[in-house]
């Protein structure tokens, strides 16, 4: 079995490991999905693209969700135009490495988070765009971006442990 598109209007709850390293190349519906598990996606090297509408759902994404997913940088548009910029605007937690090894270049709006991490070793990432609510950046959060020289800090009171590693920009 070879599932290559996701499209699940129905589905309200995904366990872990659920689609772990198989060959998803895009989602397009999760349903009332408001929580990606830890590793759901992680090692998808043939996902591309998810759509909007899906990421505008999520409030919560768990440890190594899209992690190693090496070819996921695009997103949907509700005007089926393609972006590079992951967008969240309803995120309220992010855990570590979640989209650890994916190509987006922009991440412009990550909902209410309080503290940033998961978007570590993103090689095309240039620019993050803060929300005021984020008073900290976790540990690991953008270890090895070599791309990333725009982020705005106006509002961090605390950097943790190996933050920006291996940032040369």
């Amino acid at each position: 079995l070879v599932i290559s598109h996701l499209n699940l209007p129905n589905l309200a709850t995904l366990g872990s490991y659920a689609f772990q390293g198989t060959k998803v190349q895009t989602i397009s519906d999760l349903g009332s999905l408001t929580s990606i598990p830890e590793y759901c996606f992680k090692g998808c090297s043939q996902l591309t693209t998810i759509d909007q509408g899906v990421l505008d759902n999520i409030t919560v994404l768990n440890k190594e969700a899209f992690n190693n997913c090496t070819s996921l940088g695009s997103v949907k548009q509700s005007d089926n135009s393609i972006s590079s910029v992951l967008r969240l605007p309803n995120l309220t937690s992010i855990a570590l490495d979640t989209f650890r090894f994916t190509k987006f270049t922009e991440i412009s709006d990550l909902g209410s988070i309080t503290t940033v991490m998961g978007f570590s070793e993103m090689t095309n990432l240039t620019r993050v765009v803060l929300p005021q609510t984020c008073t900290t950046i976790g540990n690991s959060a953008f270890v090895n971006d070599k791309a990333l020289t725009t982020i705005n800090l106006n509002n961090i009171t605390k950097i943790e442990i190996s933050a920006f590693l291996g940032c040369n920009n």
